[in-house]
């Protein structure tokens, strides 16, 4: 609650529920159907496509202004106005398929006159598999291995999407960045000045984990995403240079 109450940060409940469905199945394990990037069948993906597109429209048609967040990772921040923009999102049969689509969100909120930006939270690729794999046993009832293959795929979803979008209209951080060194950069092109002054109350050291032997079965899977990693590291240092 304290992020949106006591920043310049705003919430648009509606919208973010359409996009991940907070209120929804979407948060139930193995049941995760609705919204626009929980939806795995084509007709609820349509439906969900179409109220996105009247909420933005309705959104620029107020002529709101402000910085609104669309990835808010708890439910109880402004109502159930919670939503988490992951790649992937959540878990489930059809985890491979929920992710963020930020291209095509970019291109509905550019025919609705809503200025959309991404800002991209990377994290290590030993890092991602010990909390996904190690630690929460994200989807441990399917066949083994079953979670890196999604991870695998989110991953280059990921790459292919922002490699698609505008180098001037997203910035990438760091999940370890502990001295945040980006935030500037990041705030400029939210179009805070000092978003570390509004962060202030918010920001803390996240713990990192330590560096652990992976067993062989992994081996071949950790050096897809690194591949990946690097790849999107590129695209991160091409925007960067955008904002000067």
């Amino acid at each position: 609650m304290g992020l949106l109450n006591r920043t310049r940060l705003k919430a648009n409940c509606t919208l973010n529920s359409l996009l991940m469905s907070p209120t929804g199945s979407c948060w139930n394990t193995y049941k995760n159907k609705n919204g626009l990037f929980c939806s795995s069948s084509s007709g609820k993906y349509g439906k969900y496509y179409k109220r996105v597109k009247k909420a933005l429209r309705d959104f620029a048609a107020s002529n709101t202004t402000g910085t609104f967040m669309l990835n808010l990772v708890r439910r109880d921040w402004n109502g159930d106005c919670g939503s988490i923009a992951s790649y992937p999102c959540f878990s489930g049969e059809d985890k491979a398929l929920q992710k963020p689509d930020v291209v095509k969100l970019a291109k509905l909120s550019e025919d609705a006159g809503v200025d959309f930006r991404v800002v991209l939270l990377q994290r290590k690729t030993e890092e991602l598999v010990i909390s996904d794999i190690w630690h929460r046993h994200f989807n441990s009832r399917h066949p083994k291995l079953y979670e890196e293959r999604v991870l695998e795929n989110n991953a280059a979803s990921l790459y292919a999407q922002i490699s698609t979008l505008d180098p001037r209209f997203y910035s990438c951080t760091h999940f370890n960045d502990h001295g945040f060194s980006s935030v500037e950069l990041v705030g400029k092109l939210m179009g805070i000045v000092d978003l570390k002054g509004e962060l202030a109350h918010v920001m803390r050291v996240s713990k990192t984990h330590q560096t652990v032997k992976f067993p062989r079965r992994h081996a071949r899977f950790i050096r897809t995403l690194r591949a990946y990693n690097s790849a999107i590291n590129g695209l991160c240092s091409r925007s960067l240079g955008h904002m000067d």
